[in-house]
């Protein structure tokens, strides 16, 4: 006899699985017979052998901690007739073996064994299956009741919880003689109620193994139940198999134009650490279509790093890659670009479970299938593995031309194709797109645009998604065509499907415009330029390119605003405002090298004067036109390095008002050299309720002569290193073809107490937002000045007109001395000094001289007004005058003829006094005027 020792303690069981099975052995004894090679000595010792094994050997092994089964089989007897007999010899057969033969039946069931076992010792089965040549095995259960449950649902590895009741399949059995189940992968261990997914042989052999330490088993105890059937392999054989491989074909499309690929195999649990490839090689012209009808691996991850079908477009793996696919699919449909097409499937060697059937997959070859000539490979890409698709990319800027298939001539019926078009989109660019038709033919037989349509998806729907197929935009067909249509983002995808009615299809133009999120209407030109009419809105807003994400790199963006006429202003406020400046330090004009916002006031004849230059978190003051212009304009400019957040202001059209705004005047009076200025309602708050101020100051000196601006106290809400002037601002233009200089804050630097203008004008604005808050405002002092070294260099003259002042050797005006205003400059109060209290002493007491001989002199001046006066009343007295209260005066001569009395004189009567006397002595004259006075 011979001892075939099926199982070691190197290999602890029957199927290569893990170490932390229970260890079992099984020994087969075949009977000996005496022949030419066989002596009956030689049978009769190895007899003996075999007995002493048997009773020693169960023994030892089970003090070891293992199981032993010992087979006796005769020689010449199938598989089929093997007798088993186990460690307790109890005597009870229960391994069966299913062989498929001409005479036997080709499918059947088979169910659990009945058991005696008292001792409750471990019992293995054996359920052998083996196919004729050419055919496979397929294995099924339809009932699973195993003591155990599988932890997690994996049933292989560390499987603790299956360790008193199982089934281990083995289904990857190479055909030898005799059986190598050792070296045979493992398929899996099952126990608990859900049983295994159906399986299918690789060759012709599957094996069960069936494991339990139950004490009985009886009729109505049903431990599992299932069905076999032997098959033949022909739709395995998918064309010319590759020697020395399991599972390489080659699909050759003159011998076979359509058919099926499927995974070795499908339908049952593929095996793992196994590479398939099918090469399809078709004739120059042809496509190869793939569907995959059914489609079922494992699924690893989003780029299945696992279990994975690869297509390349091509005759190997070096082709360009069509797809990776794995998990569950559904309508995959691929098509090569030419006549050759490569599909890989690879499972990776690994303990965890998996029982996925692979994939069933239809082919076809094909001259009918749609020639890509049609696609301009300047503008657009065929979208590898479809039949018709393309995809256009944007060149920045760029425009594309797009065809039907076939176009000009008639299109093939029945056809879809897909057109997806997509514009830049990144932290840099954002682009929508335009779409203009140049030919249109899709004839229709109704409205409904049911046999053949262009569907146009505007909203960034993606096609590939069949949910969203039906959620167009717009269906055209027939001639229902009104470009041009817009793309609301960076993406814009058309369908193209062909009925039976033939047309020369269309040609569709692509145009890529920037898009820069920006309310308001952008240039017909294209570009960064958008305009703001008066006459479309009254007020709105404006922002950075799309703001508030971080506006493009090297880039100019124009903002106009355009009044309706000469009666209108308008207003900027800004509320947000970001822009790069290297420099922390800087904010405003000229420093602003890197990015910055520059605000122009625009006249007539494009004249544009420069308001400021603006960068870093500093804000913007408000902002209002002058009159005379007919609006503002406003500039964004980005180098070529990094970008912030940018900026976002409102913009508001008003009725214009005077020259000086809501407030403010032209300060230059004939003869004035100096005056004071202040805020509305200066020393009080200006606030809210004062509503928008924009007040205005003109000011001119005389030839030669410039304008001292000194602020004596100044209080303006902002901070023009931080959070800049957005509430409220102060600009003071030193040069009227210049951009003034803006402030605000609480304290003003030195350089901002005081400013000098570089000729003879000034003006100075002072503009509140709506949303300001409020603040004291502020008080100025300005002086005509003259500056010696500006006029030849020559001292203040000696008439007596100027005065000098002793730090900033400014002339100012004399009488400005000692006015009670510093007129001299910052830090500079000469022209106030202490000699100002005598001056004053001096000119007081003049003053009093002077009012005292000007009194004397009018009242003089009144006297001889009143002697006149009594002369000229004197020569003009009547006739009719009562002598007794004149006594100095003769009586006038009388007339002969006048009809009075005549009057005598007495002779005492003495002579008249001395006029002077007249004055002083004599009581009031009483006159008598008669009636023909």
């Amino acid at each position: 006899m011979s001892l075939d020792v099926l199982r070691t303690r190197r290999a602890p069981a029957i199927m290569k699985v893990s170490s932390e099975y229970l260890s079992k052995i099984r020994v087969r004894f075949k009977t000996c017979r005496p022949a030419r090679t066989t002596t009956t000595l030689t049978c009769i010792t190895r007899l003996m052998t075999a007995l002493m094994l048997m009773l020693l050997l169960p023994r030892f092994l089970s003090a070891q901690g293992y199981d032993v089964f010992i087979d006796l089989e005769e020689e010449g007897t199938s598989p089929g007739d093997i007798k088993s007999a186990s460690t307790n010899h109890d005597g009870l057969k229960c391994d069966r073996t299913f062989v498929s033969t001409n005479e036997g039946s080709r499918n059947g069931t088979f169910t659990s064994p009945l058991l005696d076992n008292q001792e409750g010792h471990v019992r293995q089965c054996l359920f052998t299956f083996v196919a004729a040549p050419g055919e496979r095995v397929h294995l099924t259960f339809t009932m699973f009741n195993l003591r155990g449950t599988p932890p997690d649902g994996s049933t292989a590895g560390h499987t603790a919880m299956c360790s008193h009741e199982y089934i281990d399949l083995y289904t990857e059995i190479p055909d030898s003689e005799p059986m190598d189940l050792i070296h045979s992968p493992f398929g899996g261990r099952y126990c608990g109620q859900i049983p295994p997914r159906r399986r299918v042989s690789l060759y012709r052999t599957a094996v069960l193994a069936f494991f339990t330490d139950k004490n009985s088993s009886i009729v109505d105890d049903l431990l599992f139940q299932g069905t076999y059937l032997f098959f033949k392999d022909d739709q395995f054989q998918v064309g010319t198999h590759v020697p020395r491989t399991t599972c390489n074909f080659t699909i050759d499309g003159l011998v076979k134009r359509q058919g099926d690929i499927v995974t070795p195999t499908y339908p049952g649990v593929y095996p793992k650490d196994l590479t398939c490839a099918y090469k399809f090689i078709g004739k120059k012209g042809q496509r190869i279509r793939l569907e995959f009808r059914d489609f079922d691996t494992f699924y690893g991850g989003p780029h299945c790093p696992l279990d994975a079908v690869d297509v390349y477009d091509g005759l190997d793996a070096k082709a360009p890659l069509i797809g990776r696919y794995c998990g569950q699919q559904r309508n995959v449909v691929i098509y090569s670009t030419e006549h050759h097409l490569l599909v890989t499937f690879t499972t990776l060697k690994r303990t965890a479970d998996s029982q996925n059937r692979g994939f069933l997959a239809k082919f076809e070859f094909s001259e009918n299938f749609v020639k890509l000539d049609f696609i301009s490979r300047e503008d657009s890409k065929h979208d590898r593995g479809s039949e018709c698709d393309q995809t256009i990319l944007s060149r920045k800027g760029s425009s594309a031309v797009v065809y039907s298939p076939n176009y000009p001539f008639p299109y093939i019926p029945g056809i879809v194709c897909k057109y997806n078009v997509y514009g830049l989109q990144d932290e840099q660019h954002f682009e929508r797109i335009r779409l203009d038709f140049e030919k249109f033919d899709i004839p229709s037989a109704d409205s409904t645009c049911s046999d053949g349509f262009l569907r146009i998806y505007l909203k960034g729907q993606d096609i590939s998604v069949t949910y969203l197929y039906e959620k167009h935009d717009h269906e055209l067909c027939s001639n229902n065509v009104s470009s041009p249509y817009w793309s609301e983002g960076q993406r814009l995808s058309m369908i193209f499907s062909s009925g039976q009615t033939q047309g020369s299809g269309f040609k569709a133009r692509f145009l890529f415009a920037t898009e820069y999120l920006i309310p308001g209407t952008p240039s017909p030109l294209g570009g960064c330029n958008f305009t703001y009419m008066s006459s479309s809105k009254k007020r709105g807003e404006f922002n950075s390119p799309r703001h508030p994400a971080r506006y493009p790199s090297n880039l100019t963006c124009t903002y106009n605003f355009v009044l309706a006429g000469p009666h209108e202003n308008v207003r900027l406020y800004f509320d947000q405002f970001k822009v790069r400046a290297n420099d922390t330090t800087v904010f405003y004009g000229s420093y602003c090298q890197e990015d910055w916002v520059e605000i122009y006031n625009v006249f007539y004849g494009g004249k544009e004067v420069l308001l400021g230059r603006y960068c870093g978190d500093s804000f913007p003051g408000p902002v209002e036109s002058d009159p005379g212009t007919i609006g503002l304009k406003v500039v964004l400019h980005t180098d070529e390095e990094g970008v912030f957040n940018g900026f976002k202001g409102r913009y508001t059209f008003d009725e214009n008002i005077s020259i000086n705004r809501d407030c403010g005047s032209n300060l230059s009076v004939p003869g004035a050299a100096s005056g004071v200025f202040t805020s509305p309602k200066y020393p009080e708050k200006y606030d809210r309720s004062s509503g928008l101020l924009s007040c205005s100051w003109q000011i001119h000196s005389a030839k030669d002569h410039r304008i001292l601006l000194h602020f004596e106290s100044f209080s303006i809400e902002g901070e023009m290193e931080t959070r800049g002037c957005a509430m409220a601002a102060v600009r003071v233009w030193k040069r009227l073809d210049e951009p003034p200089v803006e402030i605000c804050g609480e304290k003003l630097k030195e350089e901002h107490e005081t400013f000098m203008s570089e000729g003879n004008a000034m003006k100075i604005t002072f503009t509140t937002a709506d949303k300001v808050a409020g603040g004291k405002g502020f008080r100025a002092i300005w002086t005509e000045v003259k500056i010696p070294a500006l006029v030849g260099g020559y001292d203040c003259d000696d008439g007596g007109l100027y005065f000098r002042c002793a730090n900033s050797t400014f002339c100012i005006a004399k009488q400005l001395e000692c006015d009670g205003n510093p007129n001299c400059g910052l830090n500079d109060n000469s022209d106030e000094g202490t000699h100002c209290a005598a001056m004053v002493a001096s000119e007081e007491s003049s003053s009093v001289l002077l009012m005292l001989t000007l009194g004397a002199c009018a009242l003089t001046l009144l006297m001889t007004l009143c002697i006149v006066c009594h002369r000229k009343r004197q020569r003009r007295r009547p006739p009719n005058i009562n002598y007794e209260r004149r006594p100095f005066a003769p009586p006038p001569p009388f007339d002969t003829m006048s009809s009075r009395p005549s009057m005598s004189l007495p002779a005492d009567i003495p002579s008249p006094p001395p006029p002077a006397q007249l004055y002083t002595s004599l009581p009031p004259l009483s006159i008598d005027v008669g009636d023909n006075v």
